[in-house]
């Protein structure tokens, strides 16, 4: 059971809403459909995906106009082949470098919850079922750029660094019901691309891709990639 140790959670996709007038306005909520091809990784090779559909809802908060600091939560909930629960914070501060690129740095938490049935195949032993619950802390760094193209359009490339520590319980689906709890911690990158379209200086859509991997240092962990279609409201 060894190459099942330490498989840890996904290290959130992030795709934060995009805020264009950051210094004129006190914030951003956005709300958004999304879906996740999620990959179980043993040895960094794919063991088994799980497919999930749900929604996210994102909010940017300036509470002091002109110093650019910004606090940015979120919630997200998806189901599917499991089930994917996540909320957190971010601390950002928006940067202009001039009218059409400002940087976007920050930090943040994030909370994950997430359940699946993974069906592999073990060495030696054949078709394997179990059940697997991941409730994972992840801390993280972030960077946005954004692009401004004209008054209608923004462009925006985000990255991510997070650090996640992991509690997991595995229950076979075998006669033996066995179960298995883990400590683990995984790192890894994470990256998105949005594309906004303002139809008013308040109401936005948006479309964003996002793909995110998480290693242990035994190689196993998650490899997610997503999609979302939003809308966004600046007040």
């Amino acid at each position: 059971m060894k190459i099942l140790k330490k498989l840890v959670c996904l290290c959130l996709i992030l795709i934060a809403p995009t805020l264009s007038y950051a210094y004129q306005i006190r914030g951003r909520a956005d709300v958004s459909f999304l879906g996740m091809s999620i990959s179980h990784l043993i040895d960094n090779k794919t063991a088994n995906k799980s497919n999930v559909y749900g929604s996210r809802v994102d909010a940017t908060i300036v509470p002091f106009e002109g110093y650019g600091i910004a606090f940015k939560p979120m919630a997200l909930y998806a189901t599917g082949d499991g089930d994917l629960l996540q909320g957190g914070i971010q601390i950002a501060h928006y940067t202009p470098i001039n009218d059409c690129i400002t940087l976007v740095p920050g930090i943040g938490y994030t909370y994950s919850d997430l359940r699946s049935k993974i069906k592999i195949q073990l060495p030696n032993v054949g078709p394997f079922t179990f059940n697997q619950k991941v409730d994972s802390n992840i801390i993280f760094c972030a960077c946005d750029v954004y692009y401004k193209i004209d008054e209608q359009w923004m462009l925006t490339g985000v990255f991510q660094y997070g650090w996640a520590r992991s509690h997991s319980k595995i229950h076979s689906m075998d006669v033996f019901g066995t179960n298995i709890v883990e400590e683990g911690s995984s790192d890894g990158p994470s990256f998105a691309g949005i594309v906004d379209y303002y139809i008013t200086k308040s109401w936005s859509i948006s479309t964003a891709v996002g793909y995110s991997k998480t290693l242990s240092k035994e190689r196993h962990g998650l490899k997610a990639l997503g999609y979302k279609v939003g809308l966004g409201y600046l007040f």
